[in-house]
């Protein structure tokens, strides 16, 4: 069994700011109804602070990249894949002023994008993808047919796209369920073994039942992990989150290397255990806990609580992956993966959300919850008390689903991202929210591989808590060329508000 190097940020994950001192995060909540062409930014008093305008619904998931642009997964239609929740088809990608840059649509016969999409530090995106199986090759691959009924088999992959022009993109990179079965029903045929002895391996007859439209592994969430080079997968149908690695090519990938590295949620999933051990209920938005976050290197994870034994109540987990001494999966032996449980949870008994929902971990340590089916996002503190909350109005209140949503924690949006040495105006635009209305704020910044500080300016928020601005820039050195400015602002009153860098390239 493969093992990729693991970040030793695994290893401190403990919440050390006292309770006392938590306050609400500043930032934006980024929201995209289910039932609404329209994507929002709304600030922490409910007003809507921006805005973009899609001529498709969303399918499902939305997310602002680091240089302030809307991504987001698209449902188009398409019959040939009906009756699967999620079902999406399609990439979209916006610029802050609105205008369409790019747009994808992964929707045939073939193959259709679902749920989720994750934003690479490269400009790539990674989607979730059925493609389609028919059944008789799911027989033939050791499925057993009783439970391959309704016409179809459409297990599940995770592509990387490389956008290229307005409409197109290329396949860079691949991972199939497919390519990593196992089954202990018929030894004549592929993929036969003994499943406990290979957590590494996907059981194609678990569950064993009928896969509704043949959406057998139903995935609806995935992320990256940039530090180690690793895909984490939220597979709702096995309860399980997975890990798997992305520093491989197309064909490793398909071979031994694209094993599963670490799983954990249900172990009775690879015969290691039963119902009792079960952790993960049908769970939604499983992600790392990225560096510089309270808890850096754990995954946080949305539990539905969909049919738990106790009953229906809904939590978000917080859980370290065991990790050996050089910062790699702990191969578990003949046991399942650990741990035995979460390290910090937060429920209220009475909270489920049964079909979605969300959840991020913030820099002051709180953590963002998307309550999908009541259109509610909340924040709680360590201790568990809700610190603020903001129910959604779109497109009305009775029909205000969200997938899930998220905290946005800049202030500093762009008008462009690049400026001509010829001159210009240079565009952007701070966004502090209505509670810092008429305060006054700072622009500063540099160059790369210039001096750090090369001016401050100050000005003054409007009575909504936002600052446009147009300057025009003169002619700029030869010697720029290729540079990246890096431009940052910061709030005068205190408790100081300090936005993350947006970054402007000098071109010809």
């Amino acid at each position: 069994m493969g093992m990729r190097p693991f970040s030793a940020l695994a290893l401190a994950s403990t919440l050390t700011m006292p309770v006392a001192e938590i306050v609400s995060q500043e930032g934006l909540t980024l929201a995209a109804p289910l039932n609404s062409t329209e994507t929002y930014l709304v600030d922490r008093d409910g007003n809507v602070a921006h805005q973009w305008s899609s001529d498709y619904l969303p399918g499902l998931a939305a997310e602002i990249d680091s240089q302030g642009r809307l991504w987001r997964a698209i449902d188009p239609g398409n019959n040939q894949w009906s009756g699967r929740p999620g079902s999406g088809g399609g990439i979209e990608r916006f610029a802050w002023d609105g205008s369409l840059e790019w747009q994808a649509f992964i929707s045939d016969n073939t193959w259709l994008q679902h749920h989720d999409i994750e934003v690479l530090p490269n400009g790539n995106v990674l989607a979730i993808v059925w493609e389609n199986r028919t059944v008789a090759e799911a027989v033939a691959a050791g499925r057993d047919a009783a439970i391959t009924t309704d016409g179809i088999f459409a297990p599940d992959m995770i592509v990387e796209i490389r956008p290229e022009g307005p409409d197109g993109g290329t396949v860079v990179w691949e991972w199939r369920v497919w390519d990593h079965l196992i089954q202990d029903t018929d030894q004549a045929k592929p993929n036969f073994g003994t499943i406990s002895d290979h957590p590494e391996l996907i059981d194609i007859n678990y569950p064993p039942k009928n896969a509704r439209a043949g959406d057998w592994t139903h995935f609806n969430s995935v992320d990256y992990d940039p530090v180690n080079d690793l895909i984490l997968i939220s597979c709702k149908h096995f309860d399980e989150v997975w890990v798997i690695d992305h520093a491989t090519t197309k064909a490793e990938a398909a071979g031994a290397k694209g094993d599963l590295l670490y799983r954990w949620g249900n172990p009775a999933a690879y015969q290691r255990g039963s119902a009792a051990e079960q952790q993960l209920f049908g769970q939604h938005d499983a992600q790392w806990i990225a560096a510089g976050l309270p808890g850096a290197g754990d995954i946080l994870v949305f539990n539905n609580g969909q049919q738990r034994p106790a009953g229906n109540w809904s939590s978000v987990e917080q859980f370290s992956p065991p990790v050996d001494a050089n910062g790699s999966f702990t191969n578990p032996g003949a046991g399942a993966w650990g741990p035995q449980a979460p390290n910090w949870s937060w429920a209220d008994g009475s909270f489920f959300s049964a079909l979605a929902g969300g959840c991020q971990r913030l820099a002051n340590g709180n953590t963002f919850i998307t309550d999908s089916g009541h259109g509610r996002v909340f924040e709680v503190d360590h201790a568990g008390s809700v610190v603020w909350f903001w129910d959604n109005p779109f497109p009305n209140q009775t029909d205000n689903t969200l997938f899930r949503s998220s905290n946005e924690d800049r202030m500093l949006w762009p008008g462009n991202t690049a400026l001509s040495l010829a001159g210009g105006l240079l565009k952007f635009e701070v966004i502090a929210g209505a509670h810092h209305a008429n305060q006054r704020y700072a622009m500063t910044g540099g160059i790369n591989g210039l001096p750090m500080t090369q001016f401050k300016l100050w000005y003054s928020l409007d009575q909504h808590g936002r600052g446009l601005h147009n300057l025009l820039v003169p002619p700029l050195s030869s010697a720029l060329l290729g540079r990246t400015a890096r431009l940052f602002a910061f709030t005068a009153s205190r408790p100081r508000i300090y936005s993350k860098e947006l970054t402007v390239k000098f071109i010809p």
